[in-house]
């Protein structure tokens, strides 16, 4: 029992000398290994799970120490501030691939009879610290070797110094600033739901205390005003503004030392703003203002809870003096257009209403005390547009919000312009009142029954598109032939010159066919019509219209036993631009635009083209000759004579 004891007892001893054995000789391996895999091995072995880079160069006024937070790099000195993480992930990886040419050890550099000095290291250039754990590891920069293209680099732990070739390490390649995070506000856009700002009071330019707070609803991602009024805002607008404030950059961040709190103007700042998402929160102070080298206004600003100051571009910033009208939604009037079914509008001196009828067409009825209240058809494509036009009315400006009752009298808002009334199944779902603006012509002010503000809008474009007038609503289509009625003659006079000018008849074989004019006759269709009765001698808009073309026709529309000839007569003015030209009928007793199509049709008719002689392949005539000036005498000729 004890021999067996004593041989396991044996072959343990034979064992762990076995173990030790292997473990040093590994070791030893090991350590071989380390030394022929160099500088590149030792620094990127290192890198990985860095924790901290200090970075101290001559170049340098101060010394740069960056640390590690989360996933992203924070500069902790000279000031606090987020790293720029591409700057810093490109420092590492160049780090990550130096590779030396030529290695020597301290205790070789002793034996030659140099020491640290010889090559710029005692005092070196640029020392950077790696950090990892309880770990460290320095690089020593020192001289350029004699060729300048490369530069000697000093491990202390390893006790080597080596000869490496790296842009990074070469002088003006460090450069602090772009070692800053440019970005103010690390939210991206889109987690950000809400949007805060607010102006301190300031007498030199009246803007008051101004407190702005503006939501995000995360069901259809639309923006509303929650302070100092709950009104909508345009999302587009905000979002764009929210992606021009992330990308703002800082000017310049400002060394600790130069800063004074009393030049700063934190204590009453000028802009407060704060940027919300994720339940995390960035929040921008600016103080006074300031001009940088090129005479640009910019501010001193920080961010909430870190000390580092720095200078923003003013232009950047200072739209937010109006952003709470600026950000706000112009569309004021929503309305579900199926539903409607009648609109009244009346001005000071028309009264017209519209009536949409079982057929789902429109009809208008006149309500002036000078007209007939006999109902005719309406355009469809002009209603169409009235409501579309009415749905998408877009404010050029805000002029008042909460308006009293005489507010709303003392601009004229019991006696409006114009106002339009909209009704769904003879419920009323809008209101609207015009007026005009108090201090400018060319804008008018609006509002709605049920909507606190006051807006404002443009006068022509308003008044191009709504009317109380009911010609305005009126079918542009005159008159429309059936497809089978055919024009057997076609007459154009010039009345003022008793000069015929198309005279087309379906008997004269010879006659040119107006194809274009025929079409547009068989379906007379005008522009606009003029609130004006017809008359031969036409007084309108103050200026006597004198005729001077009447242009007849005569159509055949089939009937049971034979054609049933019928005559119309149209008066026209001479065309006074490129898309206007006055007419009238007698027979419905109305004055109108003529459409562009009926402007072209009639134009070859009515207006001749003198060919030129080259045109049609004539000899052109020489050109006479002029005669000269006499000259004038020096007497003459000289001013000061």
């Amino acid at each position: 029992m004890i021999q067996k004891f004593k041989l396991t007892f044996v072959l343990l001893i034979l064992n762990a000398i076995a173990f030790i054995s292997l473990f040093l000789l590994s070791n030893e391996q090991f350590k071989n290994h380390q030394n022929t895999q160099g500088l590149n091995y030792a620094i990127s072995s290192f890198t990985q799970g860095l924790e901290s880079i200090y970075i101290e160069s001559k170049q340098l006024q101060e010394s740069v120490n960056i640390l590690r937070q989360n996933d992203n790099w924070f500069i902790d000195k000279p000031s606090q501030w987020p790293a720029n993480n591409f700057s810093v992930n490109q420092i590492i990886h160049q780090l990550n691939l130096l590779k030396e040419t030529a290695k020597f050890t301290y205790d070789e550099l002793i034996e030659t009879e140099q020491n640290l000095k010889d090559f710029g290291l005692d005092d070196p250039k640029l020392v950077i610290k790696l950090i990892r754990g309880t770990k460290s590891l320095n690089l020593l920069v020192g001289n350029s070797t004699p060729l300048g293209n490369k530069i000697y680099l000093y491990l202390p732990q390893e006790e080597a110094i080596y000869v490496v070739e790296s842009d990074l390490l070469k002088d003006k390649v460090l450069n602090i600033k772009d070692l800053y995070r440019k970005q103010i506000f690390d939210i991206p856009n889109f987690e950000i739901d809400a949007l805060n700002y607010q102006f301190q009071t300031s007498e030199e330019n009246n803007r008051g205390q101004l407190s702005v707070r503006l939501e995000k609803n995360i069901n259809d991602h639309s923006w509303q005003f929650t302070s100092p009024l709950k009104v909508e805002a345009d999302a587009l607008l905000v979002s764009k503004t929210i992606q021009t404030l992330i990308s703002t950059e800082i000017e310049k961040v400002l060394p600790l030392e130069i800063v004074d709190s009393d030049m700063l103007g934190f204590e009453n700042p000028y802009l407060k703003l704060s940027l919300q998402g994720n339940k995390r929160r960035n929040t921008l102070i600016l103080g006074n203002a300031l001009n940088n080298s090129n005479n640009n206004k910019n501010y001193y600003g920080k961010l909430e809870g870190n000390p580092t100051v720095f200078t923003v571009k003013g232009e950047q910033y200072d739209q937010f003096i109006q952003a709470h009208k600026d950000l706000r939604e112009k569309n004021f009037i929503t309305l579900d257009t199926q539903g409607i079914s009648t609109v009244d509008i009346s001005g000071s001196k028309n009264y017209t209403k519209l009536q949409k009828l079982e057929n789902s067409e429109w009809q208008v009825l006149p309500l002036n005390e000078t007209m007939p209240t006999k109902p005719f058809q309406a355009d469809s494509e002009v209603i169409d547009d009235f409501i579309k036009n009415l749905n998408t009315l877009r404010a050029v400006d805000f002029f008042a919000d909460n308006p009293t009752k005489e507010d709303l009298k003392a601009l004229n808002f019991n006696q409006p312009l114009l106002q339009i009334l909209v009704s769904s199944n003879g419920e009323n779902i809008l209101t609207l009142n015009t007026v005009q603006h108090p201090d400018i012509e060319t804008l008018l002010l609006a509002k709605t029954q049920n909507d606190p503000t006051i807006y404002t809008i443009d006068k022509v474009s308003f008044l191009n598109r709504f009317s109380a007038q009911p010609l305005f609503y009126k079918n542009r289509i005159i008159e429309k032939f059936p497809e089978v009625a055919k024009i057997v003659e076609l007459k154009i006079k010039n009345i003022q010159t008793d000069t015929l000018l198309l005279d087309y008849s379906t008997d004269k074989l010879e006659d040119e066919f107006p194809s274009k004019l025929l079409e547009s006759l068989k379906e007379f269709k005008v522009r606009r019509y003029i609130d004006t009765p017809f008359s031969l001698n036409q007084n309108s808009l103050d200026k006597s219209i004198f005729w001077k073309y009447k242009l007849s026709f005569k159509i055949a529309l089939p009937s049971d036993l034979e054609d049933k000839l019928e005559e119309r007569i149209y008066f026209f003015n001479e065309r006074s631009s490129g898309s206007s030209q006055l007419g009238g009928t007698p027979s419905q007793n109305l004055l109108f635009e003529l459409s562009q199509n009926l402007i072209q049709a009639i134009h070859p008719f009515i207006n001749t083209f003198e060919l030129t002689p080259e045109s049609i392949n004539l000899e052109v005539d020489d050109p006479s000759t002029i005669e000269k000036i006499s000259e004038l005498n020096s007497s003459e000729h000289d001013p000061l004579k």
